[in-house]
């Protein structure tokens, strides 16, 4: 990252933090959720200076933002590595191994993930207490979403009564089949990871 460039200023040794994407400008509405997510080091480019914003998540990435995710709630730091042969190998290990995923998917780790597959993966990225529900959501509520009874179906109200999702529209629409883009991402990562920045519940839900 080049937040550890040499030439650090000062006496100190403290390196200045620069922000690194030269594809994600100041103006736009994701700009501070992306800095904020990487100076976490919870995200990083798909190179050092180009970030991709309007790309669609994959698999294997929305495997490594939870277990990033789980390990700096946990243990306060992201240590977790790249593997060598296969990239995503240690976040798929770590994920299985701390119940953020029902099986190994590596199978499908190159596919692009859907809304209501992410939903279900970072719901499980937390413990139940960081899902604390401040919306009053009811079953039926999102328009796209009138039951609530498969662990997808779950997981989505879940993130919505926390205020972490809100939907498309100002209806709470959700859209839970097509895909997510690592604009969007940046913006949840920071509203699970930061209480304060989580939202009220759409403004015309269920009307």
């Amino acid at each position: 990252e080049t937040a550890n460039d040499k030439g650090a200023t000062g006496t100190t040794g403290a390196t200045e933090y620069k922000f690194p994407f030269a594809d994600v400008p100041v103006s736009q509405w994701y700009f501070e959720s992306v800095k904020g997510a990487h100076k976490m080091g919870l995200i990083n480019g798909k190179k050092v200076n180009i970030f991709a914003p309007n790309d669609n998540m994959m698999y294997c990435e929305a495997i490594k933002l939870a277990s990033c995710m789980h390990q700096l709630y946990t243990d306060g730091k992201v240590t977790l590595m790249n593997g060598t042969d296969v990239w995503y190998s240690t976040y798929m290990n770590y994920a299985l191994a701390n119940g953020i995923i029902d099986s190994d998917l590596s199978a499908k780790a190159n596919n692009k993930i859907t809304r209501k597959e992410y939903a279900y993966i970072f719901s499980k990225a937390l413990p139940d207490e960081a899902f604390k529900a401040i919306n009053n959501i009811p079953t039926g509520s999102i328009p796209d979403m009138k039951n609530e009874s498969t662990k997808e179906e779950k997981a989505i109200y879940k993130l919505y009564r926390a205020g972490i999702i809100a939907g498309t529209d100002t209806k709470g629409t959700f859209k839970p089949g097509s895909y997510m883009m690592r604009s969007e991402v940046a913006t949840i990562l920071i509203r699970m990871m930061d209480e304060t920045t989580r939202v009220p519940a759409p403004k015309d839900l269920g009307k």
